[in-house]
């Protein structure tokens, strides 16, 4: 349905660039891959930047219980260290 069942205390900065909470409705772009990842029944990865920092976000798709799981990693300087070895 879109709704966000869960959340922990460090994925703060991203609800908050996100504009949600638990309980409410997820964005709508991340709603469509959501969507996607429960239809196919695979995962996925995503990044998104929120402020000065780079996520990975892997969506876990739990298909026969009907959600997904998100789970972010913060890229930042990983991206940064490629960027100084200009990969």
């Amino acid at each position: 349905e879109g709704i966000l069942l869960y959340a922990n205390r460090s994925s703060a900065g991203l609800l908050e660039d996100w504009n949600c909470s638990v309980g409410q409705y997820v964005p709508g772009v991340w709603l469509d891959h959501v969507r996607d990842v429960l239809a196919s029944g695979s995962p996925a990865e995503e990044e998104t930047a929120v402020g000065e920092h780079v996520f990975t976000l892997f969506f876990a798709p739990m298909v026969e219980a009907g959600y997904v799981n998100i789970y972010g990693y913060n890229i930042t300087e990983r991206r940064r260290m490629e960027e100084r070895l200009g990969a």
